[in-house]
C-alpha cells in the first residue's frame, strides 16, 4: 500500500492532462495567433496546476481562506477565456465545477454547481449551435465535472488514509487505554477498598477479639486472591464476571460494614449481560462504602420484558451531597451499559435514599474489547451512486452524439441499445465490485461488452457511436498490467481505425481516439481508486491491530509489575498473620500494619496505572474534589481549572485522590490552588497541620518530578507548610 498515493496521483494526472490536451487541440484547430496560443497554454496550465497541486493534495485544508482564493482563481481561468476562445474553451469550466463540489458540498454548493453548469449551457447557446449542441455540451461538462470531483476526492482520500495511519493507530491505542482504565477502576477498586477496610478492622480488634481478627484475615485472603485473579483477567482482556458471585461478595462486604443487606436475584441471565451488571454492582457497592452512611441496602436483579434490570438502593445519602453516586466510575459504567443499548440511572430517590438502576437488553452481547480498527468509522469515499452517474452520463453523451450522425430510428435503436447493454454490464460487473473476485464471470462480461461495442459497426458504418472506453477501462482492472495495457491500446487503436475506414476524417479519428482514451482512464480510475481506498483502510486496520496488541502486552506487563507484587505480598503476609495471632500478637500487629500499607499502595497503584492510560478531563478534577470533601477534612480548593493542560490536570487529580485516600482526620486543614501563566503552572498545596501525611507528599514530589519540576517546601509562621511546584506548560518530550 506504500505505492497507493503515487498510483492515485499518476492516474489522476494522466486523466486530467488528457482532457487538457483535448482542449488545447480544439484551440489550435481554430487557427489562433501566437499570443492566443500562449494565453491558452498559460491559462490551461494554471487550471491544471490548481487542480493537481492544490485541490488534489490531501494535506491542503478545503476550509481555509486560501481555498476560497484558489477556487475564485479557478473560476476566472475557467470562464473568462470563453470570451476569447469561444467554442474551443467551452469544456474547461469542468475543472472549476468539480472543485466547487469538492469544496462546497452543501446544498448551497450544489445550487452554485447548477448555476455554473447553466452558464456553460448559456455560453454554448450564445456562441452558436442548435439545441442539440447545448444538450451535448451540458452533458459533457456535467460528466467531466463529476469525474473531476470523484477522482480528486478519491485521490485525496488515498493520501489522507496513508498519511494518517500513525494518527489512527494512536486513536486506537487511546481507546484501548480508556478501556483499560475503566476495567481497572471497575474490577479492582472495590476489592482493594475492601482489603483496606478489613485490614483496619482486624488491626483494631486484634488484641480484644483475636477470633474476629482471624475471621477478617480469612476474608482478606479471599478478596486478595480474587483481586489477583482480576489483575490477570484485565491484563488478558477477558474480564468476565459472575453476577451471582458478585452478589454474594457484595453481601459479605456490606454486612462486614454493618449494613443490613437484602439481595433478590435471578441468575438466569446471559453471560455478557451478567458480566456488565456485575461490574455495575461493584461500582454501586464501592460508592456506598465511600460516600454514604447507609444502614440498609437492597439489591434486586431480574428480567423484565426482555430486559435485565439491576437495582441497588441504600438509605445513606447525606442531604448536603445529593450526587454521591456520581463521578467517573458511574460515568464509565453508563458508557458500558449504553454500549449494549441499555440505560443507567443513578440519583437520590427524594426520601433520603439513593437508587441506582441499570437496564440492559437480554439479547445484547458483552461489549468486550474494541475492534482493532481504532473505533473509527470507515472514511466515506466516493459513493457508488456517483460512479454510476458518471457512467450513465457517458452513455447519454454517446446517445446524443449519435443524433449528430443519423436520425434513422432503426440505427438509433441499434446504437443506443448496444451502448445500453455495455453500460448494464459495466455497472453490474465492474463499477460496484472488484472484477478480480469473480474473474471468470468478469471475463465473460468483458467479452460481451466487446461484442456489443463492435457488432453494430458494419451496420452503423459512419454513424458508429458506442462506448469503447468501458471495456478498455475494465480490461485495466481485470488483467495483469502487460496484458491490460495491450488490450487498452488495442481498443483505442481499433476506434481510430474504425473512424478512419468509415469517415476518413482525420479530426473524427483524433477526437474519437482521445475521447476513448479519456473515458477508459476515467472508468479505470474510478474503479481502481475506490479499491485503493478499501485496500489502504484494510492495511490501516492491520497496522492498528498490531499496535493495539503491543499496547495490550505493555499494559499486562505494567499491571503485573505494579499490582501483582503487592497483592501477592498481601496474601503471603495475611497467611503469616493468621498463624501468628495465637502465638505472637505483637508481631502479628506489625505485620497487619505492613498489610495496611501494602493495600493502600496497591490502591494508589491502580490509580497510577489508570492515570497513565487516561488523559484527565476537568470533570475528573471536580470529581476528585468531591471525594476529598467527603473525607471530612477541612479543604479549600480553587476550582477554575477548565483551561489547564491535561498533564497538569492529571497531577492535580492525583493529589486530590491521594489526599482523599490518606485517611485525613477531621480538623486538618488543606488548601490547594493552581495558577496558570508565564509558561508554567504553579501547583500549591498548603498543609496547616504539622503532622502532614508523608506518603501523600512523597507521591506529589514524584509526580511533579516526572513533569520536569521540583517540589519546594516553605514553613508557615502559624504552623504547617506550603508545598509549591512550577509545572512546565508543556510536558517533557517523553510524555511526562
Amino acid at each position: 500500500m506504500r505505492l497507493a498515493p503515487r498510483l492515485a496521483a499518476v492516474v489522476v494526472t494522466v486523466v486530467f492532462c488528457g482532457y487538457c490536451v483535448v482542449g488545447l487541440l480544439q484551440v489550435l484547430l481554430e487557427g489562433p495567433n501566437p499570443a492566443e496560443i500562449v494565453l491558452a497554454v498559460v491559462a490551461m496550465a494554471a487550471l491544471l496546476s490548481l487542480q493537481l497541486f492544490y485541490f488534489g493534495r490531501a494535506a491542503r485544508s478545503l476550509r481555509s481562506p486560501a481555498t476560497t482564493v484558489a477556487l475564485t482563481a479557478q473560476a476566472l481561468l475557467a470562464y473568462l477565456p470563453l470570451l476569447d476562445f469561444g467554442q474551443s474553451w467551452v469544456g474547461m469550466p469542468s475543472f472549476f465545477l468539480g472543485s466547487l463540489l469538492l469544496v462546497r458540498s452543501t446544498a448551497a454548493g450544489r445550487v452554485a454547481f447548477a448555476v455554473g453548469l447553466g452558464v456553460v449551457a448559456a455560453a454554448q447557446a450564445v456562441i452558436g449551435g442548435s439545441t442539440l449542441d447545448v444538450v451535448y455540451t451540458s452533458v459533457g461538462t456535467l460528466v467531466f465535472s463529476l469525474s473531476v470531483y470523484g477522482l480528486t476526492r478519491l485521490s485525496r482520500l488515498v493520501g489522507e488514509l496513508h498519511s494518517a495511519r500513525a494518527r489512527l493507530a494512536e486513536v486506537a491505542v487511546g481507546e484501548e487505554r480508556l478501556r483499560f482504565a475503566r476495567d481497572l477502576h471497575d474490577l479492582l477498586g472495590l476489592s482493594l477498598s475492601a482489603i483496606t477496610f478489613k485490614t483496619e478492622l482486624a488491626h483494631r480488634v486484634l488484641h480484644a477479639r483475636p477470633e474476629r481478627a482471624a475471621e477478617e484475615l480469612g476474608e482478606i485472603l479471599e478478596v486478595a486472591r480474587r483481586a489477583l485473579g482480576d489483575v490477570r483477567s484485565v491484563a488478558g482482556g477477558y474480564a468476565e464476571l459472575s453476577l451471582s458471585q458478585e452478589c454474594d461478595h457484595a453481601e459479605a462486604i456490606l454486612q462486614a460494614a454493618n449494613v443490613h443487606v437484602e439481595v433478590r436475584r435471578d441468575d438466569a441471565l446471559p453471560a455478557g449481560v451478567s458480566s456488565v451488571l456485575a461490574t455495575v454492582l461493584r461500582e454501586a457497592v464501592t460508592n456506598l462504602l465511600r460516600h454514604s452512611k447507609a444502614e440498609h441496602c437492597s439489591v434486586t436483579v431480574g428480567g423484565r420484558d426482555g430486559r435485565a434490570v439491576l437495582e441497588v438502593w441504600n438509605d445513606g445519602v447525606p442531604e448536603e451531597s445529593p450526587a454521591s453516586g456520581s463521578g467517573s466510575g458511574i460515568d464509565n459504567l453508563a458508557h458500558r451499559v449504553g454500549a449494549l443499548g441499555g440505560e443507567l440511572r443513578a440519583g437520590p430517590d427524594g426520601v433520603g435514599g439513593f437508587r441506582l438502576t441499570a437496564t440492559v437488553p437480554e439479547a445484547a452481547a458483552d461489549d468486550g474489547a474494541p475492534a482493532a480498527t481504532g473505533g473509527a468509522a470507515p472514511e466515506a469515499g466516493v459513493r457508488p451512486g456517483l460512479t454510476v452517474l458518471v457512467l450513465v452520463g457517458m452513455f447519454v453523451a454517446a446517445a446524443v452524439h449519435l443524433l449528430y450522425l443519423t436520425r434513422d430510428p432503426w440505427l438509433l435503436a441499434l446504437g443506443v441499445g448496444s451502448a445500453a447493454g455495455v453500460l448494464a454490464l459495466q455497472v453490474r460487473w465492474f463499477a460496484l465490485r472488484d472484477p478480480c473476485e469473480h474473474p471468470r464471470a468478469s471475463r465473460l462480461a468483458l467479452a460481451a461488452q466487446v461484442v456489443l461495442v463492435y457488432l453494430p459497426l458494419p451496420v452503423l458504418g459512419a454513424a458508429w457511436v458506442s462506448t469503447p472506453g468501458f471495456p478498455a477501462g475494465s480490461a485495466l482492472m481485470l488483467f495483469h498490467p502487460a496484458v491490460a495495457w495491450t488490450g487498452f491500446g488495442a481498443v483505442v487503436l481499433s476506434v481510430g481505425v474504425a473512424q478512419g475506414l468509415t469517415t476518413g476524417n482525420v479530426l473524427d479519428v483524433v477526437f474519437n481516439v482521445v475521447a476513448t482514451t479519456i473515458s477508459g482512464l476515467v472508468v479505470y480510475a474510478l474503479g481502481v481508486l475506490s479499491r485503493l481506498v478499501v485496500g489502504v483502510q484494510q492495511a490501516r486496520g492491520d497496522l492498528v491491530g498490531r499496535v493495539v496488541t503491543e499496547e495490550r502486552v505493555r499494559f499486562a506487563r505494567d499491571l503485573h509489575g505494579l499490582l501483582g507484587l503487592n497483592l501477592s505480598a498481601i496474601i503471603l503476609r495475611s497467611e503469616l498473620i493468621r498463624r501468628l495471632i495465637t502465638t505472637d500478637r505483637e508481631r502479628a500487629e506489625g505485620e497487619l500494619v505492613e498489610v495496611l500499607e501494602l493495600s493502600r499502595r496497591a490502591l494508589a497503584d491502580v490509580r497510577s496505572v489508570a492515570r497513565g492510560y487516561r488523559e484527565t478531563p476537568a470533570e475528573e478534577v471536580h470529581s476528585a474534589m468531591a471525594s476529598l470533601l467527603a473525607t471530612e477534612a477541612v479543604v479549600a480548593v480553587e476550582r477554575d481549572v477548565g483551561e489547564l493542560p491535561l498533564h497538569v490536570r492529571g497531577v492535580l487529580t492525583a493529589v486530590l485522590h491521594d489526599l482523599a485516600a490518606s485517611g485525613s482526620t477531621p480538623g486538618r486543614g488543606w488548601q490547594i490552588s493552581v495558577r496558570p501563566g508565564g509558561g508554567v503552572t504553579v501547583v500549591e498545596v498548603v498543609d496547616r497541620d504539622d503532622g502532614r501525611d508523608s506518603a501523600v507528599l512523597a507521591a506529589l514530589r514524584e509526580r511533579v518530578a516526572e513533569l520536569g519540576s521540583e517540589l519546594t517546601t516553605h514553613p508557615l509562621p502559624t504552623g504547617g507548610h506550603r508545598f509549591t511546584a512550577e509545572v512546565p506548560a508543556k510536558p517533557p518530550p517523553d510524555g511526562g
